[in-house]
């Protein structure tokens, strides 16, 4: 059911390699989307020959009453099977893009990882971000907040390097401050690839998310690892996002949890409420 009345739903879902294999279910894929979410960032949207045809494809089988943006290029900026883009859905009756940003899912600024790159790489998968309103159905009342997608490195048995890249995300928060000098509401949905004690070592900022575990092994089986978190930049600022994430055990939309696996992702959702019915306070 969408979100109705005081609250909307938005979350992230980092979905396997979509766009690469033929396993993938769409229809599934897009009705844990429609049953779950109102908006939702996605990572791991595979580059194919340039473009992202898991990103067309999930668009096209959410259909009506759905509108996407994606980033203009892949991360690393080059062309291979590996890189990726990072997409967002959301519902037309219940968001739109803050003026000025309409159909934009821009990138923070850093070396892009092509041929042509400069200075220095900080992400191996720089976040985009974009700004949406939601609610307004009253003058003065609903709310327009940043939000942030980031995929991060994934070193086997690196957490040096993981932590490394994650303690960069203050530097993401002010380059979105810096484009949205008005907009107070800064949140950061990803897969940050640390647990929670590890990620708290990492940063200064308490993940939102309520989570034992978010990713699955092979099998489709719950790996004990809590890798998909929410960051809201400035907690007092943002009294729209009251609560915890929380991590969506939508196995059940395949036949099995090996299916799920094969077929959806190894990795499950993660939402959280935001509030629109509060005075817009910035």
């Amino acid at each position: 059911m969408a979100g109705q009345g005081a609250s909307v739903r938005l979350g992230s879902w980092n979905i396997r390699k979509l766009g690469h294999g033929p396993n993938k279910n769409y229809g599934q894929l897009a009705k844990v989307i429609q049953d779950s979410f109102d908006a939702v960032g996605i990572m791991e949207i595979m580059q194919n020959k340039g473009g992202h045809p898991g990103f067309d494809a999930l668009r096209e089988a959410l259909g009506k009453g759905w509108e996407g943006m994606v980033t203009d290029s892949p991360r690393p900026r080059d062309d291979t099977g590996g890189a990726e883009f990072y997409g967002l859905f959301y519902r037309t009756a219940l968001f739109k893009p803050c003026p000025g940003w309409e159909g934009k899912l821009v990138y923070v600024t850093d070396n892009d990882g092509g041929d042509a790159g400069t200075g220095e790489n900080l992400w191996a998968r720089e976040p985009a971000y974009t700004c949406l309103r939601a609610g307004f159905r009253k003058a003065g009342v609903g709310t327009d907040f940043a939000m942030a997608l980031y995929h991060a490195i994934f070193v086997q048995g690196r957490i040096g390097a993981i932590t490394h890249e994650v303690a960069h995300v203050e530097d993401m928060f002010r380059q979105m401050q810096e484009a949205l000098p008005q907009e107070k509401d800064l949140l950061l949905f990803g897969d940050l690839n640390l647990d929670p004690p590890q990620l708290d070592r990492a940063i200064e900022y308490n993940t939102r998310t309520a989570c034992g575990s978010s990713t699955l092994d092979q099998y489709g089986e719950l790996t004990g690892h809590c890798y998909d978190h929410v960051l809201i930049h400035d907690e007092v600022a943002t009294p729209e996002v009251p609560g915890k994430a929380e991590v969506l055990d939508v196995r059940r939309y395949a036949e099995s949890n090996f299916v799920f696996y094969r077929t959806m992702s190894d990795h499950l959702p993660i939402r959280i409420l935001m509030r629109i019915d509060l005075p817009d306070d910035d």
